[in-house]
């Protein structure tokens, strides 16, 4: 068994020690936002246990739309991105201020414009690795919070006499806990071991294949596509029958973030071979010939290219267990459509904080704690999956309105209306809070009760 972390002054006055299994941005999310609201009289103690030997993230893009964004002015976070595309104010000044993606029919030669979304500010666009990174430097340093790298979770197992649970790893190490949080993907090992065998929900592959890639700005510029381009200033969406293509610019301009998405209509349920593999550009290209000439201007910038089997987490049941939570992609992973994966870890890691830090949390009361976060994330965050799914066929013409041409306003109307009813929830300015004071309700209303039920 491996040695608990050395304990000092601060640790000796902990109300209870929290596992988060997984480093990733929901997992650094809960950390962090421990971090913050944190009791110094009483503080929790986080370990986070990482099973790569360092703290990173797969991906390369990542897009904050006003709901995330929202999060993140709130948790003092917005000062890690000052120059980062669309960072600068969130009511931004010129002819694309308040736009989401610009969207494309792109199937032909003549492609036209669907839809530019409006919102209220413009998505900020930023490169995975810059997000993770301001995570990681708002978490507070040891005792209060640990981070454990090269720790591969096998399994757990709650103690009910102790009220403990027990980390197994597979370097053949145990580590103890008050209460662990699996943020640790879409293939969680936390998931599997809280659910019952009657309740388990395995990752389901929708047939949906995402290419991805980076493209320097000097690779643009080779090709003739200036600084000014839609391309290398918006989020913009080339939609077609089964497939759609999305390009955004990150790194401050210096890349533009490509995820090239073609679905396969017979498919089982589960993909067989590797989830994540290199393909070749010519195999990029060939999914997209006949395209509009952006389109295919752009593909003759890409070097490199990878292929993801994109898997989702459909209805799972519950995302507690008595003194075990699961959260982000281990609760919902969804096709990344709505740029909503790392926001929805966030939100879930933001509420799972607050009651964590809550005054009324104590050590008896984390599966209460735990309850009250799945009774407020569980219904929402499963519903965007399905959303997820619709979008995906909108965006691909397969299930929805289809304009018919350039000049078929009844159809681009619809189209437009469908694409903004979706996207509705991202718009929320005040999504987290909401269900922080449903949460916080919740919890209060269920130890209130367990003290009336002691009296009598």
């Amino acid at each position: 068994m491996s040695p608990e972390p050395t304990e000092d002054h601060s640790a000796s006055r902990a109300k209870f020690r929290v596992a988060v299994v997984g480093g990733g941005p929901g997992g650094m999310a809960l950390a962090m936002a421990i971090s913050k609201f944190n009791d110094p009289e009483a503080p929790v103690i986080v370990d986070v246990y990482e099973s790569q030997p360092a703290i990173g993230t797969v991906g390369a893009g990542i897009s904050v739309w006003p709901r995330t964004r929202a999060l993140l002015n709130h948790l003092g976070l917005m000062k890690h991105f000052q120059g980062e595309l669309n960072a600068q104010n969130a009511q931004n000044v010129g002819e694309n201020v308040g736009r989401g993606f610009l969207y494309r029919k792109s199937d032909q030669a003549q492609g036209y414009p669907i839809y530019h979304m409006p919102m209220a500010s413009n998505p900020m666009l930023l490169h995975r690795s810059d997000f993770l990174r301001a995570l990681h430097d708002e978490v507070a340093p040891p005792p209060l919070c640990n981070i454990h790298t090269s720790k591969r979770l096998v399994s757990l197992t709650q103690d009910a006499v102790k009220r403990t649970v027990m980390l197994h790893f597979a370097d053949g190490s145990t580590a103890r806990a008050d209460a662990v949080v699996g943020a640790d993907g879409v293939r969680s090992v936390v998931r599997v071991n809280m659910l019952s065998d009657k309740e388990r929900v395995e990752p389901e592959w929708p047939g949906v294949i995402a290419y991805r890639t980076l493209v320097h700005r000097d690779a643009l510029e080779a090709r003739g596509i200036p600084a000014d381009h839609d391309l290398r200033t918006l989020a913009l969406a080339y939609c077609g029958k089964g497939r759609h293509l999305v390009t955004y610019p990150i790194s401050r301009g210096e890349y533009v973030n490509m995820v090239a998405f073609v679905s396969h209509g017979n498919h089982p349920q589960h993909f067989e071979g590797k989830w994540v593999r290199d393909v070749s550009v010519e195999e990029v290209r060939e999914a997209y010939k006949g395209w509009e000439p952006d389109v295919e201007k752009f593909l003759q910038c890409i070097e490199t290219a990878s292929a993801w089997a994109i898997h989702i987490v459909r209805d799972i049941p519950r995302a507690s267990s008595g003194r075990v939570a699961v959260l982000g992609d281990a609760m919902h992973a969804f096709e990344p459509h709505f740029g909503a994966g790392a926001g929805q870890a966030m939100e879930d890691a933001y509420v799972l904080a607050r009651l964590l830090t809550h005054p009324s949390t104590i050590r008896a009361a984390l599966p209460q704690a735990l309850q009250a976060y799945n009774q407020a994330r569980l219904t929402f965050s499963t519903d965007i999956v399905h959303k997820t799914r619709r979008c995906d066929r909108l965006y691909e013409f397969t299930e929805g309105p289809m304009p018919s041409g350039p000049d078929d306003e009844d159809g681009i109307q619809n189209w437009s209306r469908e694409a903004h009813k979706l996207w509705g929830f991202q718009m929320d300015e005040h999504g987290a809070d909401d269900f922080w004071r449903d949460a916080e309700k919740y919890l209060q209303d269920r130890l209130s009760d367990s003290r009336v039920k002691a009296s009598l």
